[in-house]
Parts: C-alpha cells; sequence; structure tokens
C-alpha cells in the first residue's frame, strides 16, 4: 500500500513453447540410443532446462503452451503442409520412435495439468504461439519470458516481454541481446548484435514468408534495399505511415503464383499477416483461447514431489530423483 492506496505487485511469468523445447532436446539427443532411453534423455534435458529457468529467473508461475491442430490448416490447406509431407517419408523405426516420444510429451502435459499447480493451455484448434500471444494481451501489467527458440516471437518482444532461446543461451529484448552472463552479444567482428525491433520483423516475415512454415514469398524476389528497378523491403517499411511512393509502389507490385494466378504484394501480404502475425486471429479463435484462459482452475495441488518421482521414475531418471527438490520448485508455484 502507498498513500492509503493499494499497488498491485507486477508478476513474471515464464511461457513454455512446450513441443519447441522438447523437439530441440530431442534432436540433440543420440541417434545411437534405444528409442525409450532417447526419450527419457529428451525428457531430463527439457527438466534440466526448466530447472534452469526456475534459477535464472525465479518466475512467479508458469504456463506451459501446447500444440493443436492449426486453424491455419483451414484458412491455407498449404500452411505446415512441407512438415506433413515429410512425416509420410519417414521409415517404420522412425514412425515408432516418434510415436513414443509422443506419448512422453504427452506423459508430461497430463502431469503438468493434473499433478502441479502450473498451467497448460490446450485446445484442439489452437498453436503455441496462439496461446502464448494471447496470454501477453490478456495480461498487460505484467512480465513475460517466453522460453522458445522460435524467431517468430519476437514480433512480441515489448517493454514486458523478452524471449529466452534455451540452445543459443540468449535473452532477446528491446534493450539488445544478451547471454547468459548478461552481456551483450556480438557478431564474429565484434560489432553488437542489432536491438530487435518488433514491428520490422514481423513486417519483413509477412512480405518473404516462412519456409518452415510453407508460408509462401508476398513479394518473390524482394531486395532489402531498393534498387534502380524496384522499391526495397526497408524503404516500403519506412513509408508505411505516410503511404507515399515507396509504400505504394512496393504493395502494388504484382507477381504471378505458381498456379498462374496475378495477384498483387499487397492481397498477398495480407493473406501472410493472418498465417504469421500473432495478433491476427480470427474472432472465433480468440473468442476460443479467452475461454480456455478464463476458465483455467487456478490449482493447489498436494504432493507435488511425491507425483514427480513416480512421473521421474517411469522414465528412469536417476539423476532427476536424486535431487528432485531443485526440479519441483517450478511447478510449486501457484496461479494466484
Amino acid at each position: 500500500m502507498k498513500n492509503g492506496v493499494f499497488i498491485m505487485k507486477k508478476k513474471l511469468f515464464l511461457l513454455v513453447d512446450t513441443q519447441n523445447c522438447f523437439h530441440r532436446a530431442i534432436n540433440v539427443s543420440s541417434r545411437h540410443l534405444d528409442m525409450w532411453t532417447k526419450a527419457g534423455l529428451a525428457l531430463h534435458i527439457t527438466l534440466s532446462g526448466l530447472k534452469k529457468m526456475e534459477d535464472m529467473f525465479n518466475p512467479d508461475h508458469v504456463v506451459f503452451c501446447t500444440e493443436g491442430k492449426s486453424w491455419r490448416k483451414d484458412f491455407d490447406s498449404d500452411y505446415k503442409q512441407n512438415r506433413s509431407d515429410k512425416a509420410s517419408q519417414r521409415t517404420k523405426e522412425e514412425k515408432e520412435e516418434m510415436e513414443v516420444m509422443f506419448e512422453m510429451i504427452n506423459d508430461f502435459t497430463d502431469f503438468v495439468d493434473t499433478q502441479t499447480n502450473s498451467t497448460l493451455l490446450r485446445a484442439p484448434r489452437a498453436e503455441a504461439d496462439d496461446f502464448i500471444a494471447r496470454w501477453i494481451q490478456t495480461h498487460p501489467e505484467d512480465e513475460h519470458i517466453i522460453l522458445s527458440t522460435d524467431s517468430d516471437f519476437r514480433q512480441l518482444i515489448a517493454d514486458n516481454v523478452k524471449q529466452y532461446n534455451p540452445v543459443q543461451e540468449y535473452m532477446y529484448s528491446l534493450d539488445g541481446v544478451f547471454d547468459a552472463k548478461g552481456k551483450h552479444v556480438t557478431d564474429k567482428k565484434g560489432k553488437l548484435v542489432e536491438k530487435p525491433d518488433p514491428e520490422f520483423l514481423l513486417f519483413q516475415k509477412c512480405v518473404k514468408g516462412d519456409t518452415s512454415d510453407n508460408v509462401f514469398s508476398a513479394y518473390p524476389g524482394a531486395r532489402m534495399k531498393s534498387t534502380k528497378k524496384a522499391v526495397g523491403i526497408q524503404e516500403a517499411y519506412d513509408d508505411r505511415h505516410n503511404k507515399g511512393y515507396a509504400w505504394n509502389s512496393f504493395m502494388n507490385h504484382r507477381w504471378e503464383r505458381h498456379d498462374g494466378v496475378e495477384v498483387t504484394v499487397k492481397d498477398a501480404y495480407a493473406h501472410n499477416q493472418i498465417l504469421v502475425d500473432l495478433t491476427k486471429q480470427p474472432q472465433e479463435i480468440i473468442d476460443m483461447l479467452d475461454e480456455v484462459i478464463e476458465n483455467r482452475s487456478k490449482k493447489n495441488v498436494p504432493m507435488i514431489g511425491v507425483y514427480f518421482l513416480r512421473f521421474a521414475a517411469k522414465y528412469d531418471l536417476v539423476h532427476v530423483q536424486r535431487s528432485p527438490e531443485s526440479y519441483i520448485k517450478l511447478f510449486l508455484k501457484k496461479d494466484v
């Protein structure tokens, strides 16, 4: 209380891109291990990473966000089709291994949901990105750290939002990019890595598309800087408020798609915004996200340590079982 007025304390939320963390851990596991050992190692790496987040940032509460079948597939059937095509080409052994991995991830999310005080957000038609973005939008007075390697989240960086990349061990913020020791990150030439510009990064991605998600370019061949023949991405972006020559020349440029249909950059850009901009979900999706967030149960689970030991034992996490108290701190924190 200050001068007779109650001051609400800001909370620090750790927002976990759950599948992203697990898949990165899976990728660093040795290919020579059997599938169950590999699953256990991936789980150990993920839990160790979460423990590190607790030690480094001491968040007030942890929110785990998971994947559903994305509504974006209904909007654009090409969205992430490349991943489905790749999955269909897996060998029998690779498919069996992925089944084990998905079983382990599902075990973990069920553990989080029913046997910890952490929040789990999931819905059949939403991606983790949607929940992370909407949680931030519905908690504007609080602080947020996004745990993910996905560069898509840099569009959300703000005064109260940072992103931590656990592979690089870099923190991305409006103040710059910092390493694990809190020092500014430099490139190979010793020059400071530029501060993230969320608005520009989003504009650039909507223009260039995203090959990893099979989002096609709105302007194939567009250069960052202007040439004598064409306006560049940077000049168009700089003219976005005035809507002058550079903006109109860039956005009204026409090109022919692979299916022979002629489109303008403006129309293709608007299409990509729906897929890429994490504030552009259809209202029905926003309503769905809000319903899940608003109706979440604020838990007070007893015996979390016991549940954690049982879960760790299932995957033979011997090292974790020896010092469980250092791993469960994150899971004890209530959503108050």
